[in-house]
């Protein structure tokens, strides 16, 4: 299906904040930033960007997504200094699209699909036995060159033992010798995946609230 963000709000931690929208959407923004500028991602003024939103994409047949009513933490990892490395467990082990994982179950609830023909794709995973505890992996629509944005997965029996992070390190200290910063994101929600974030060493970058919005071609 086609997705759009026809409206995104970014506040960085030592930053001001940043409005992009598509063109038609400015009135709406100017009266966004009048009503909602020192909270933008308050409860009120996500409620009422769905408001104002929803019967502009309506008229290019888009529905809002379930993510249109949640806002996002942004975290960051530039550089190995501050990579928790204490946080790694010794079962902790890298692999890539040639590693044999036909043995493997994973518990988690979200697939782990490899790309043999990218010689650079890695993930990290946690392993009790055969059975895949939890792991971390590259997302696979990068927005920069430079940086590289990881999601992990935690099988809900496994969790609150150190695997997510450990995975995390794992992944991370793998991006950084290569020369890539690394990027976290979670909802704003999810206190649990925000811990992880920041036992492994990332630091909160920022916020942001993309109005996402997609309509099934099929």
């Amino acid at each position: 299906g086609y997705v759009a963000v026809p409206f995104e709000v970014y506040q960085p931690v030592d930053g001001e904040l940043i409005v992009t929208v598509y063109p038609g959407l400015e009135k709406t923004a100017d009266a966004f930033l009048q009503q909602f500028s020192a909270d933008p991602f308050s409860a009120d003024a996500i409620a009422y960007l769905k408001e104002q939103l929803t019967p502009f994409v309506k008229e290019y047949d888009l529905a809002p997504s379930r993510d249109a009513d949640v806002h996002f933490l942004e975290y960051r990892l530039r550089d190995r200094r501050h990579l928790c490395t204490a946080r790694l467990l010794p079962d902790t082990e890298l692999a890539d699209g040639h590693t044999d994982m036909t043995e493997w179950t994973n518990a988690t609830t979200h697939a782990l699909e490899m790309d043999d023909a990218d010689p650079d794709a890695a993930c990290a995973v946690h392993r009790i036995g055969n059975t895949i505890a939890a792991y971390a992996a590259e997302n696979d629509f990068p927005e920069e060159t430079e940086v590289i944005e990881i999601h992990v997965e935690c099988a809900p029996a496994y969790r609150r033992m150190g695997y997510a992070t450990s995975c995390t390190v794992r992944l991370s200290q793998f991006l950084l010798d290569r020369g890539y910063s690394v990027k976290y994101v979670c909802r704003h929600t999810n206190a649990a995946s925000a811990r992880v974030a920041e036992k492994a060493g990332f630091s909160l970058t920022g916020r942001k609230y993309s109005f996402v919005c997609s309509r099934n071609d099929g």
